[in-house]
């Protein structure tokens, strides 16, 4: 690279930096008007990854519980208007053998998204041995399906456990780090998430399968889902509770689930990058009071409720983002982007009801399940058992 062009503010961008980032980064197979899988097609972020490969031409295959169930397959059918014919719905219940072999079949990339957190049988066991389903059914297909894309979870690299650090003396975690503090009694919820990844490393050992590891933050991005559900509850708890003047008490590292989808399409296409967990996210977190001063900014007419604590604080460095930029050759829109656009289409959609500058937050009731009353007279926490 020419040291010339250090010398100004954005050289990043110059066009010979990117040129030899991509060069770095090895060959591309472009997924443009490729068959597809993408599991789980109902959950918040599976619907924005479909949406962007139908946008690039993609035939994309995805699976459902129960496909009249149009409460949660509504955006879905909506979408196979939109996109005549490139969007199949199918049924598959991941608990059963085979499940997915029609879904896999003719598909050239896999994208696991998640196994349904709200399914009645949600466990450790379960969630294993759907993975190995999913793999058993991609082993049959082997010489079609050129890589499998795991969406797994930051949870796997960090319980959010109180004393919990980083390993090798790190100041922040990597994917080097995983989760040895949640149970099966002790948040259950992220402990099955562990054992899910898991179960895939040790599917591609048995079957020699090409994979890719995604282990995204805390997810927000306009809703295309039109009620929570899942990994899906918690953001909309969180932007909702905020809106509506309720006080939040938790800090959480953020990523964009649009930036997300572009990850995953760009771990299948480089051909070069195989068998790699990667961290998806901004590095930092960022603290109730930077969240709530950014969207006081962007909606001067809400009377949004107090962080805490109340004191402002700056985001924090929280973990290595790394290989996102340099394998993945990933850049993630600003976090102020991300929140504006989300609560944006909140408001527009009518998923949360803001307060009107200047009225009594102290009237409000209860925001939404979950919540309980502080200590502080007149506001609501949002609470988020994980």
């Amino acid at each position: 690279l020419n040291p010339e062009l250090q010398e100004f503010d954005g050289w990043r961008e110059a066009p010979e930096f990117l040129l030899c980032r991509r060069l770095s980064l090895g060959a591309m197979q472009c997924i443009d008007g490729k068959t597809v899988c993408v599991t789980s097609g109902t959950n918040f972020f599976a619907s924005e990854l479909i949406k962007t490969l139908l946008e690039k031409g993609c035939h994309v295959r995805t699976t459902v519980r129960d496909c009249q169930n149009l409460a949660k397959t509504q955006h879905l059918i909506e979408m196979q208007t939109q996109f005549n014919g490139q969007l199949e719905l199918l049924e598959a219940e991941f608990i059963e053998p085979g499940a997915f072999d029609k879904v896999v079949e003719g598909c050239e990339y896999v994208f696991h998204t998640s196994f349904p957190s709200d399914h009645p049988y949600h466990s450790p066991d379960v969630a294993t041995l759907g993975t190995k389903h999913l793999f058993d059914s991609v082993a049959k297909h082997k010489g079609q399906v050129k890589k499998v894309i795991i969406t797994s979870s930051f949870a796997c690299i960090c319980g959010f456990a109180d004393g919990e650090v980083p390993g090798g003396g790190r100041a922040v975690f990597n994917e080097e780090d995983w989760n040895s503090t949640s149970t099966k009694d002790h948040r259950p919820f992220l402990y099955v998430k562990v054992c899910a990844e898991r179960a895939a490393w040790a599917s591609v050992e048995e079957h020699k399968i090409p994979m890719v590891v995604l282990c995204p933050t805390h997810e927000l991005s306009p809703p295309l889902p039109a009620s929570p559900d899942g990994s899906w509850k918690m953001p909309w708890m969180y932007i909702k509770a905020m809106l509506e003047g309720g006080i939040v008490d938790i800090d959480f590292p953020i990523i964009d689930n649009r930036d997300l989808a572009v990850a995953h399409i760009k771990a299948a296409e480089l051909t070069g990058v195989s068998n790699e967990r990667i961290i998806v996210s901004h590095a930092h977190k960022f603290p109730p009071s930077w969240v709530m001063s950014k969207m006081q900014e962007m909606f001067p007419d809400i009377e949004l409720g107090k962080p805490d604590p109340p004191q402002y604080q700056e985001p924090t460095p929280f973990l290595d983002n790394s290989k996102m930029r340099d394998l993945l050759g990933v850049e993630l829109r600003p976090v102020e982007e991300t929140l504006r656009d989300t609560c944006q289409s909140f408001i527009d959609k009518g998923m949360a009801k803001p307060v009107p500058k200047g009225q009594d937050l102290s009237r409000n009731p209860p925001l939404v399940t979950g919540v309980k009353p502080p200590s502080l007279g007149g506001h609501h926490y949002t609470t988020i058992n994980l």
